[in-house]
């Protein structure tokens, strides 16, 4: 399998390490991992993709290329949930954001909970910030995470809508919750489920590897022009900018038959704020790694 921003190929043995990490994770916050719950089917799908990374696109039934493209692009939050469990190990969390820990994993730890889509992303983040800056603050508070670095902190508010219908509204509601903060925030939306419906699923067929990071790129410029409005209302109630990002798997014809994905974000920076483009251009880049 081929990515535009995993450096390293996905392996048995790191699937395996992954959900590993996770189950320890949670044993250690005393949160147990409920048999049907949320968190509870990303191992399960780890595990199985674990036994079918290499499985042939051709030698695969709809119903396993299906299972196979959405795990595969679960397996990204789920490394990244396992980063955060690492990072936490050498970290003492203060008793009331070690509740909020907790409250968010009992979150994913309930069936079909409908936090569980925004706390993934939400770790799955912090992850990719905790791994690329080891010496940052990953704190687990409002509006969603504070980052604490070296020249201040800054706070990231996030959503993920389920349909295009609902992306302005989401947007505003993040708009407002970082407000609150009183920090320099961002605004973060996953439109992964509006590229799903417009593709009228979750494989795009494409020529090459090429082809299918243009046609994600294309959908987020797209989806920018669209809702410039609800981007702008946003950056007016201080926002240092929105970032659109969402993954895309395709069934890529070459240089051979190959199931590959690419990671896109598309920003808009608020250019009112000294410094927001720079510190959104980091952010994108640390997402994108």
């Amino acid at each position: 399998m081929r990515s535009s921003s995993q450096p390293n190929r996905l392996t048995k043995e790191i699937c395996l390490r992954i959900a590993k990490s996770i189950e320890d994770g949670f044993r250690r916050y005393n949160v147990e991992i409920r048999h049907h719950s949320d968190i509870a089917l990303l191992i399960k799908d780890t595990l199985w993709l674990a036994d079918n990374l290499d499985s042939s696109p051709e030698m695969l039934t709809r119903e396993e290329t299906d299972r196979w493209v959405d795990t595969f692009l679960r397996i990204q939050q789920a490394r990244n949930i396992s980063f955060v469990f690492e990072r936490l190990v050498k970290t003492q969390i203060p008793r009331e954001k070690l509740q909020i820990l907790q409250k968010k994993l009992d979150y994913l730890s309930q069936k079909g909970d409908s936090h569980a889509p925004d706390i993934f992303f939400e770790m799955e983040v912090a992850g990719r910030v905790s791994r690329h800056y080891p010496g940052w603050n990953i704190n687990f508070e409002e509006p969603d995470i504070i980052i604490e670095y070296p020249a201040g902190r800054a706070a990231l508010s996030w959503k993920r809508p389920k349909s295009e219908r609902k992306l302005s509204e989401r947007l505003s509601e993040a708009a407002n919750q970082g407000a609150r903060a009183k920090v320099p925030f961002f605004v973060i939306a996953d439109v992964q489920a509006i590229l799903e419906l417009s593709l009228g699923g979750k494989l795009l067929h494409v020529s090459t590897q090429e082809h299918l990071s243009s046609a994600c790129s294309d959908f987020l410029a797209a989806l920018i022009v669209r809702h410039s409005k609800s981007i702008a209302a946003a950056l007016d109630k201080g926002a240092g900018g929105v970032i659109l990002c969402t993954r895309c798997v395709g069934l890529v014809d070459k240089p051979n038959l190959s199931l590959c994905w690419c990671l896109r974000h598309k920003s808009c920076p608020n250019l009112g704020i000294p410094g927001a483009g720079s510190a959104m251009e980091l952010l994108v880049k640390v997402m994108e790694e």
